[in-house]
């Protein structure tokens, strides 16, 4: 029988900001008819993919602990989104201990494009946080906050990427 298609997400501490905004667009997304309607999602994930969220610290271990939970859920996902390139590699460090093969058992997909990122074993797929912009806007914000006569600057939204590599395929029919 074909596994049912499921997407966990492997967030930060939810303390965290940004995290905050992300687990309900996450899940909003996945409700979304637009986003079914894209033939690349369907094919990568499979039809209608029910998100679940498990918890992560954004180091390797917490990957690896967080795996291990979303390889035992029934149906297991076909997917799985992490919070940061080292959870994802936590995750299929998990996966390859199960017997599993990525991306042809289950797509991993981290954030960060950290270096080992491409090392890994397969290569991992990631959304690139392109560091010069975040240089960029993290400098403005410091001098714009010793100008003690400038308000208070929010953080903006620094724009990704895509880095498609081996970690992530067809979901398993």
């Amino acid at each position: 029988m074909a596994p049912i298609p499921q997407i966990s997400y492997e967030p930060a501490p939810v303390e965290t900001e940004r995290l905050i905004l992300r687990v309900p667009r996450l899940t909003d997304l996945a409700a979304s008819a637009a986003m079914w309607a894209d033939p690349a999602v369907t094919r990568y994930i499979g039809p209608r993919a029910h998100p679940s969220v498990h918890d992560g610290d954004f180091r390797l271990e917490s990957g690896l602990r967080a795996g291990r939970e979303i390889l035992t859920a029934r149906p297991r996902p076909t997917a799985v989104v992490a919070a940061n390139d080292l959870m994802a590699l936590g995750v299929m460090k998990a996966s390859r201990a199960e017997g599993l093969s990525i991306p042809r058992d289950l797509s991993v997909v981290g954030f960060d494009d950290i270096a080992f990122a491409s090392l890994a074993d397969p290569p991992l797929s990631t959304v690139c946080l392109p560091r010069d912009a975040l240089a960029r806007g993290a400098t403005a914000a410091l001098i714009n906050s010793l100008d003690e006569s400038s308000p208070v600057v929010t953080p903006g939204m620094v724009p990704t990427y895509f880095v498609a590599r081996a970690s992530t395929g067809p979901a398993p029919k």
